[in-house]
């Protein structure tokens, strides 16, 4: 199913709220992995889990050439990763 990702993003974040996470952990997504997510894909208006989960090659590569550092890395991927599952999520809860 594809998606505007400032919708989708819009709502992972309301779903990581309503899971109780802390107001610095949402910061801590918004910034370190969704932030980054809607500016390599700014020009994609819609997107699916297959579009996604190729960025965290992309990543990849950033972190092996040393351009990004693990943590950020790991930010990244783990932002992917709630985007791809946040219909299961909201379902579960």
């Amino acid at each position: 199913m594809d998606i505007c990702l400032s919708e989708l993003i819009k709502h992972a974040t309301q779903c990581l709220e309503d899971l109780g996470l802390s107001p610095g952990t949402i910061k801590d997504y918004q910034c370190s992995a969704f932030r980054p997510l809607e500016r390599r894909l700014k020009n994609q208006e819609n997107i699916n889990s297959s579009l996604l989960l190729a960025q965290v090659e992309f990543f990849s590569g950033q972190y092996q050439e040393g351009k990004i550092s693990r943590n950020t890395y790991n930010w990244r991927v783990r932002g992917i990763h709630v985007l791809c599952l946040y219909p299961l999520l909201c379902a579960v809860y």
